[in-house]
């Protein structure tokens, strides 16, 4: 695992920017933490995922976490990659800067940068993956 920092110029999706640096880098990346000026972010309500919102900003974004599982590396099962890739997902609270409130979700889509966005993430080159139920001392189902 290594740590790294990446600014994203704007203008540019930092979903995509994300996911397509950690594919470059033939590697998974969890995103610790995020800062930076953002607009146009489709947010799903944390609760019921069911329903969206788009929002345009600018908005000062307070934390982005992700983490992304690229299925071209590790070893793993199809099945085990399966379910990983399906709980990849972006999570972002961003502040309005006119009154302050703060809101946030799950990120359905893009995140455009609107000024430089800093990035504190994870590269994770040999993911192991393993299954819970064949821990020593698990119960047998």
């Amino acid at each position: 695992m290594e740590v790294i920092v990446i600014e994203i110029p704007p203008g540019r999706d930092v979903v995509e920017y994300l996911i397509n640096f950690a594919q470059s880098q033939q590697a998974g990346i969890t995103v610790l933490s995020g800062s930076g000026l953002v607009s146009d972010v489709t947010i799903l309500l944390p609760i019921t995922r069911a329903i969206s919102f788009p929002v345009e900003g600018p908005f000062n974004m307070i934390s982005l976490s992700e983490t992304y599982v690229n299925p071209n590396i590790g070893q793993a099962s199809p099945s085990l990659l399966s379910i990983a890739s399906s709980h990849s997902y972006f999570s972002i609270s961003v502040s309005n800067n006119d009154n302050g409130k703060v809101f946030g979700g799950i990120v359905e889509g893009k995140i455009m940068a609107a000024g430089t966005v800093k990035i504190t993430a994870a590269l994770i080159k040999n993911p192991k993956f393993h299954r819970l139920d064949n821990i020593v001392g698990s119960p047998a189902r």
